[in-house]
């Protein structure tokens, strides 16, 4: 049934209107076609997940859909830049607040429907195709109506945020609501009927934090593929920065290796937030820090700690990065970076830094050769890490001649050696002055002395006055 449709929907779409009359139409009918396919053969999840012969047919809609979006995008988008004919654009220009919203409408639609199917762990053979529709879609908004990549980008962050608050209540919940189901209201359509397109709202449902879980990693890759590289136009990008630290704070570690990936991006692209919601980041960073030095890293898998490790890397980098070339705006504060060296120093005393991948290794060395040049004196010999700093230096000696690939720490060591050479320098003058002081402090005083009185010569006669 869904074949014979979709061939028919082809055939129209082949078709050239040789009016704009008739490439309104066409739109409007492709549409339809579009609207009924995802009500008929991506709604009905029960039946999705029960039915091998519905989940084939929603498969076809989808790779539909992905048709529209790559050869008919003014189904999803009205303008003068998708057709040549002049007269498309006069129409534009004639109704310009019904058609937009017409295409508002069916964009959100559709990525309501596209998250509702990845709402549903019994249709994960569908997910990935309906992520990727979904960022074809939004892409295409992104690079042709900017308004409309607007709204979408503020609804997809607020389905972040919101997320986040429904995984906190499963987690939260006691045992009295044992039945709580979390219900996503977001791209919702506010006309659902114009043009006889059938663009009913059907709530997300989210019946577990398992499921949950999975819907904030393809939020987040969402976010990732669309909206990120924009996200310096991001109004509250404060907020943004929140819920991906959430998500890193009290995701498991799917949801913590994306959310990392998304804040390295955003760092790139963006700024640096305000000292409040950096100080959450790099406590964050912090705890994944001690987590890959702890016990608790033999509980994991192997690809999985590899993969966390380049992460984590990434963003460490990426935030030196950003503090380095912001002049005017916010940077790391000298306590945020002690605490990010204090972390990193406690991480390399703790494990051989033959244990941790290279791509790690290499960028907490470079983090506390930086920090050397960056942080003040006083803090680099303060109490605190001065004892940590000279065994770190120590464990990384012995470490030298193991392998060749060690060769990246000789800037470190350097720098601990111009440092300790610094603090002998400083030493030796403070003791020289002290034995200055020293010495004028028991030396008789003769600046107040009178000057000595001329000699008295004895008046004796000389040879030549004896005789």
């Amino acid at each position: 049934m869904a074949n014979n449709e979709i061939q028919s929907l082809l055939e129209m779409m082949s078709k050239s209107p040789q009016t704009s009359k008739g490439m309104v139409e066409k739109t409007k009918n492709i549409r339809q076609g579009v609207c009924h396919m995802i009500n008929n053969f991506c709604t009905d999840i029960e039946k999705l997940t029960e039915d091998a012969e519905s989940s084939k047919c929603c498969q076809m809609s989808l790779e539909f859909l992905s048709h529209c979006i790559e050869y008919l995008p003014h189904v999803f988008v009205f303008g003068p830049h998708i057709s040549d004919m002049p007269s498309l654009s006069q129409q534009k220009q004639a109704e310009p607040h019904q058609e937009d919203i017409i295409c508002q409408n069916m964009t959100m639609w559709t990525l309501s429907r596209l998250l509702r199917i990845l709402a549903v762990e019994e249709c994960r053979n569908l997910h990935d195709r309906a992520l990727n529709i979904a960022c074809e879609l939004v892409n295409l908004i992104k690079g042709k109506d900017h308004y409309n990549f607007h709204l979408i980008m503020m609804e997809t962050l607020a389905a972040m945020s919101d997320l986040v608050s429904i995984n906190q209540k499963f987690y939260s919940n006691d045992d009295d609501d044992e039945n709580y189901t979390g219900i996503l209201n977001r791209f919702i359509v506010s006309s659902t009927q114009s043009q006889n397109v059938d663009m009913v709202n059907q709530k997300i449902t989210i019946r577990d934090e398992e499921i949950c879980e999975k819907l904030q990693i393809s939020v987040t890759q969402l976010l990732i593929e669309t909206i990120v590289s924009d996200c310096i136009f991001i109004p509250n990008v404060k907020a943004l920065w929140g819920s991906l630290c959430l998500q890193i704070e009290l995701g498991d570690i799917p949801l913590k290796k994306v959310s990392l990936l998304a804040l390295d991006k955003v760092c790139r692209h963006g700024e640096l937030p305000s000292e409040i919601v950096l100080d959450y980041y790099i406590d964050c960073l912090c705890a994944l820090l001690e987590m890959i030095s702890s016990d608790e890293k033999q509980e994991l898998k192997q690809s999985d700690v590899e993969e966390l490790e380049e992460r984590l890397s990434g963003c460490l980098m990426q935030l030196l990065s950003a503090h380095k070339k912001t002049i005017v705006g916010n940077r790391l504060t000298v306590s945020q970076i002690v605490n990010l060296m204090d972390s990193i120093v406690t991480l390399l005393t703790k494990r051989r830094i033959n244990e941790l991948s290279t791509i790690l290794q290499q960028s907490l060395i470079n983090l506390v050769t930086d920090f050397y040049n960056i942080l003040p004196k006083s803090n680099l010999i303060s109490a605190s890490l001065v004892t940590k700093r000279k065994l770190l230096v120590e464990n990384l000696i012995e470490e030298i001649g193991t392998t060749r690939k060690l060769l990246f720490i000789s800037p470190l060591i350097i720098s601990e050696i111009k440092l300790e050479l610094d603090e002998i320098q400083n030493q030796s003058s403070k003791t020289e002055t002290k034995a200055d002081e020293a010495v004028k402090s028991i030396s008789p005083d003769h600046g107040d002395a009178e000057p000595l009185a001329k000699r008295q010569k004895l008046d004796i006669d000389t040879p030549s006055q004896k005789g």
